[in-house]
């Protein structure tokens, strides 16, 4: 079952168990009372705002993604300019060549392509003006090291963001196993309790399966 309609369907069946003064008598005389009943209506409560939650943090990890993909890109295009042109202007200087790494593919991977980049700026210094010889301005290349600062950045907000999308995925979990295994309890009290009154098992989104069915909590499946 989605959690939407698992949400729906449980919160269907508590407020009926809490509305519904008939079917509130009859499972009182298995210990369902009021306050037993609210107990599965705080659970609930609690999986419906850890599903927000998760909704909440998923989105920041989103637009975090968001950010890094095109602030690596203005870096990327830069850095590619500022690669293409630094091979040009110290073609022959082996020792140049070796600490701008100018040589060699470009790594694909965010961290590595990260590192190169920083290494080509930090190791850059006292060399701007070969490149000034080229167009290269010195706040382009002020411009190209703060946006490759900013993907840094940008990639660690976006790990964090990545954390706390995991653990509110965790917590609402945990919640939604917790409410349905009291929820399956409190079910088959119910078509015990009102086993002679169809109409008010289907008022509380109860199908009537039969009592005691089902051994153990079903997967969580997707959400």
């Amino acid at each position: 079952m989605k959690l939407a309609d698992q949400i729906l369907r449980d919160q269907m069946a508590l407020d009926a168990a809490l509305n519904d003064a008939e079917i509130a008598e009859m499972l009182e005389a298995y210990q369902y009372d009021e306050a037993r009943i609210l107990e599965g209506k705080a659970l609930l409560n609690t999986l419906v705002l850890l599903n927000d939650l998760q909704d909440k943090e998923y989105g920041e990890q989103f637009d975090a993604t968001d950010i890094l993909n095109g602030t690596r890109q203005r870096a990327h295009d830069l850095y590619m300019k500022h690669l293409t042109l630094g091979r040009i202007a110290f073609e022959g200087k082996r020792g140049t060549a070796k600490r701008l790494q100018l040589n060699g593919p470009r790594q694909r991977g965010l961290s590595g392509w990260l590192t190169q980049a920083e290494v080509f700026y930090a190791n850059l210094d006292g060399l701007e003006t070969a490149l000034a010889e080229y167009g290269v301005s010195s706040e382009e290349l002020t411009q190209a090291r703060e946006l490759v600062a900013s993907v840094g950045e940008a990639l660690w907000k976006r790990e964090q963001e990545q954390k706390e999308a995991r653990e509110s995925t965790r917590q609402r979990d945990a919640a939604r196993k917790e409410l349905k295994r009291w929820m399956r309890h409190f079910r088959q009290v119910a078509r015990l309790a009102l086993k002679d009154h169809a109409q008010k098992l289907e008022s509380m989104g109860d199908g009537g399966e039969v009592i005691g069915g089902g051994g153990g909590d079903e997967p969580l499946g997707s959400a």
